[in-house]
């Protein structure tokens, strides 16, 4: 079951990567568009969350090496990212451009995920103090 969600998630992720890649700026990037956390152009940088995103999703550290919480975490920032572009454009609700229709999917696809039972913590054993009690 696990697999067949880290594949959803994998397949999912395309898309927000394809917009990422075409928005960022990069003809002054030092680094071609690889993050690098040691580098304070890097953390200045306008484009610094999205290239950020970007390089922990993409092929350079291959998806299927991802934790399934760090897919769902991913696609998390894919949606608020997105999301957040498209209220910026006024879309309307019911619109069925490309990205409104991913938006959708995906984020019913998040609302599964987070709620899977896989991702559930386990429980956390609660002290009473009764175990310490004489009658």
């Amino acid at each position: 079951m696990a697999a067949e969600l880290e594949s959803r998630l994998i397949k999912t992720l395309e898309f927000p990567r394809y917009l990422v890649r075409a928005e960022l700026d990069l003809e002054d990037c030092p680094h071609d568009g690889v993050f690098a956390a040691h580098d304070l152009r890097c953390q200045e940088c306008l484009n610094g969350d999205d290239c950020h995103w970007l390089y922990d999703t993409d092929d350079t550290i291959p998806l299927e090496h991802r934790s399934l919480d760090q897919l769902i975490d991913a696609l998390g920032y894919a949606l608020e990212s997105i999301s957040g572009l498209l209220n910026q454009d006024e879309h309307d609700p019911h619109c069925h451009c490309q990205t409104c229709l991913w938006c959708r999917e995906a984020d019913a696809l998040y609302g599964e995920v987070r709620c899977h039972p896989m991702l559930e913590p386990p429980p956390v054993p609660v002290d009473t103090g009764d175990s310490h009690k004489t009658l």
